[in-house]
This record gives structure tokens, sequence and C-alpha cells, in this order.
């Protein structure tokens, strides 16, 4: 074979080689490169759709806690000061402290006292307020018990759920017959006033 008929066969051979590299790339590597570029910004996008749905998540996990804890707030605050009178739940707790520490109810008389005056009152009364007016019911009381319980029974009802406050409290020496007397030594009568608080409508 003549020197210029194989360099016309390698320059052919060089050329088809060079041609099929350029089908090659465009029909296999450019499309493919394509499709990583593609894949790769849809990767991205769904990472900051992640980071966005984590924070959206984060943000209403604080809501959420947020909320019970003011929920919870708000329930402490409904037992220490009821929306309505509640007589029968204050009743229920008196007795049932004086029923734990011995002390015996004798007579008790209910009466509503006035509204007591907010201290908003003085303020525009179209702007919300999340204070609302008090009001309270008085309980007059005659009970019977040792000095000791008493004292138990006044110190459970100052650090009851609801609260009371204790007024015009007094104390007599119980009477008793002669032959008593010597059992009866630790034996007082009670006068006291328990007060209520309630949260007017």
């Amino acid at each position: 074979m003549k020197q210029t008929t194989k360099r016309l066969v390698g320059m052919l051979v060089s050329l088809t080689f060079l041609i099929a590299a350029f089908i090659v790339y465009f029909d296999v590597v450019s499309p493919a490169y394509g499709d990583m570029q593609a894949l790769r910004g849809k990767a991205a996008s769904e990472q900051n759709i992640l980071l966005q749905e984590a924070s959206t998540t984060q943000q209403v996990q604080q809501l959420v806690a947020s909320y019970k804890s003011e929920s919870q707030t708000a329930g402490t605050v409904a037992l220490a000061l009821p929306s309505e009178e509640d007589i029968s739940g204050a009743l229920n707790q008196i007795y049932g402290i004086a029923g734990t520490n011995n002390i015996n109810i004798l007579t008790m008389n209910i009466a509503l006292a006035p509204v007591i005056a907010s201290s908003t009152t003085e303020m525009d009364v179209s702007a919300p307020s999340i204070v609302k007016p008090l009001d309270s019911i008085s309980f007059a009381i005659e009970a019977n018990g040792s000095y000791e319980d008493f004292k138990n029974f006044l110190s459970e009802l100052e650090t009851n759920i609801r609260i009371f406050d204790m007024k015009n409290i007094s104390i007599q020496p119980a009477q008793s017959a002669p032959q008593n007397a010597a059992n009866n030594q630790d034996n007082f009568n009670y006068e006291l006033t328990i007060v209520a608080y309630y949260q007017m409508p």
C-alpha cells in the first residue's frame, strides 16, 4: 500500500472517530449533563422547601406549646377565681378542709358582697381589658374544735387553690358541763367570716 493511501485511510479513520465522538457527546453526554443539572436544581429546590417546612413546623410547635401554657394558666386562674359564684364548690372546699382538720361547722350564713371595683374602671371602657371586675361571697361561720386544729384549718384555707380571705375571727372557750371541763380545756368556739372571690361576666 502506498504511503499516501495509508495517510488517507488514517485521516478517514480519525475523522470517523471525531464524528463518532461528536455524535456521542451531543446524543448521550450533553442530554445526560442537562438531566444532571436539572436534578441538581430540583434537589436544591426540594432542600429549600424542606428547610421552610421544618421552620414552619417548629413555629407551629412553639405556638402549640404557647397555647397549652396559656390554657393551663387560664385553667389555674379559673380555679382560683371562677367565672361565676360557684357557691357549691366553695362550700365543698370549706367543709372538706374543716372535716380534714376535725373542725365542726355549727352554722353558716352566706351573703353576696358588693361588687369590687376593678383598677381598670377609670380607663376607657371601650378599650378591651383582660382584667374582669371581681365580686365576692361571704360565709359567716360558727365552728368548734381545738386550737391546733383551727390553726391547721386556717392554714389550708389560705393555701387552697380558690382564693379565700379570713376576716373577723373571734375565739371563745367552749361552754361545757363541770364534769367535762377537764376534757374541754382545748375546745373552743370560733366565729369567722370567709370571703371567696369570682370574676364577673
